[in-house]
C-alpha cells in the first residue's frame, strides 16, 4: 500500500514566518499573562466576561509564542526591523 499523504506542507500556499518584533512578543506576552489572571480572578469560566478574557489570553499567548500573527499577514504589516542594506 502506498502513502499518497505528502505532510511536508500540510496547507500549500500557507506560510507561518515570524512577522513579529521580540518587543512585540513581550508585550503579547504581558496582555496574555494580565488577560488570563484577570479572567480566572473574576469567576474563570464560570462567568462570560472570564470566558472572553481567557480567549483574549489565549490567543495572545499563542501569538507570542510562535512569533506569527494571522491579521499581520492579512494586512501586510510586520514589525520585525528590517535588515541594513549598504
Amino acid at each position: 500500500m502506498t502513502d499518497t499523504n505528502d505532510n511536508t506542507n500540510p496547507s500549500p500556499g500557507v506560510t507561518m514566518t515570524v512577522n513579529e518584533s521580540n518587543l512585540d512578543r513581550a508585550v503579547r506576552g504581558g496582555i496574555a499573562v494580565t488577560a488570563l489572571g484577570a479572567g480566572t480572578a473574576i469567576g474563570g469560566v464560570l462567568n462570560p466576561m472570564g470566558i472572553a478574557l481567557y480567549g483574549i489570553g489565549t490567543v495572545a499567548a499563542v501569538t507570542a509564542v510562535s512569533g506569527y500573527c494571522p491579521l499581520y499577514s492579512v494586512l501586510g504589516i510586520s514589525t520585525l526591523p528590517q535588515p541594513q542594506q549598504s
